[in-house]
């Protein structure tokens, strides 16, 4: 969920947006991974891939900790239920030598299984079971947060205080619908906004006169 370029705009022109979860130090945060899930997904309005998630540890975090058994299935699950349509590793075997050597894996270098590899072995099985049910199906909201990266770069340019968070402010409206609905769309300002019951827009404090338009419009079909 970084502001570090305008996602929205690069995933404009491609077919498939993805991204990679990592947990790096810790444990698996289901609300912020399911957050950053509806992130992604908000870019194309489209089922995305993960291309890579953590297969048990890392190598590159603070304290480089192992997820405990069945967080790495879990972790599979929760990107389907947030409209995942393939879940990659990184990676597959171990590295010989190079950066990434002692990075988590699901096969030795000898070419032998890791312990991680029956876990995911039985994810693979359980996909395969789901799989015709799940066949082009994608998460469905009747709650919104909007955001665009104008705002967010406007606020981290000058937030008067390093105590205001955007992500964790963010995260904590997204908490509280989660509570509620269970579904939660994450979407830019400029999105077709007229389906949903519910729109937040946090920290959207750059309105230019087409984005207030849209607004408007929005707002006067509903109220009709």
């Amino acid at each position: 969920m970084s502001d570090n370029w305008d996602h929205y705009a690069i995933a404009a022109d491609l077919d498939v947006a993805s991204w990679d979860p990592y947990v790096g130090e810790g444990h698996l945060d289901y609300r912020r991974h399911g957050a950053s899930s509806d992130y992604v997904r908000g870019w194309k309005r489209q089922n995305f891939w993960v291309m890579e998630t953590q297969p048990g540890s890392v190598n590159w975090a603070p304290i480089n900790t192992a997820l405990d058994k069945g967080e790495v299935r879990a972790y599979g699950w929760e990107s389907v239920g947030h409209g995942a349509d393939a879940v990659l590793y990184w990676q597959w075997r171990s590295a010989l030598n190079g950066q990434e050597q002692y990075h988590g894996a699901l096969i030795g270098p000898d070419g032998s299984p890791l312990p991680l590899y029956e876990e995911v072995r039985q994810l693979g099985q359980e996909f395969a079971v789901a799989s015709n049910a799940l066949a082009a199906t994608t998460p469905r909201a009747d709650v919104a947060i909007v955001t665009t990266y104008e705002s967010r770069w406007a606020i981290d340019f000058q937030p008067h205080t390093r105590a205001y968070d955007q992500l964790s402010i963010l995260l904590d409206y997204y908490r509280a619908l989660d509570d509620l609905t269970h579904a939660t769309d994450i979407v830019q300002a400029t999105a077709p906004l007229d389906r949903y019951k519910v729109v937040l827009a946090p920290s959207l404090n750059v309105i230019p006169a087409t984005l207030a338009g849209i607004c408007w419009i929005t707002c006067a079909a509903e109220d009709i």
